[in-house]
């Protein structure tokens, strides 16, 4: 990231502060018994809902997120979750928001990197107790994700 990217990220992170994260829905589901000796394929993906982030009256903007996971082994799926968030910032400084908003590298660094560090410890802890209520043995995902981008 460059240095002018760098800091227009950073006004960015200035002009809002995290209100509230709340749980939308989630869901486990269990698709067998787990091959003992086999090695587990864990693959997860997360996307923002159309048109947001959608603003309310009350000074606030709300992203709404999807993350869904799947895990298995050789051939055959063993688990999959959803778990769908809305995450609630304060305008601190609405013109700035709106200003940097329109930058798609901005928003890119901003989905891919801040949201998913911010919800990832929730959507992880959602699959330990997840596969934990199916009766499976369950698996730590890594406690921070490193984005690709």
């Amino acid at each position: 990231m460059n240095a002018n990217v760098k800091q227009a990220f950073n006004d960015l992170i200035r002009s809002i502060s995290l209100f509230e994260i709340v749980t939308i829905s989630l869901a486990s589901r269990r698709f067998g018994n787990p091959i003992s000796d086999a090695e587990l394929n864990v693959t997860w993906k997360q996307a923002l809902a159309d048109g947001d982030p959608q603003k309310s009256e009350d000074g606030h903007i709300v992203f709404r997120f999807k993350f869904e996971t799947e895990i298995r082994q050789r051939d055959h799926r063993i688990f999959e979750h959803v778990s769908e968030f809305a995450l609630t910032f304060t305008l601190e400084d609405e013109s700035i928001f709106d200003t940097l908003w329109q930058d798609s590298e901005i928003q890119k660094i901003f989905l891919g990197e801040q949201v998913t560090h911010t919800v990832w410890p929730i959507f992880r802890q959602h699959i330990i107790d997840g596969m934990t209520r199916l009766s499976l043995k369950p698996i730590t995902l890594p406690w921070l994700f490193k984005s690709a981008i």
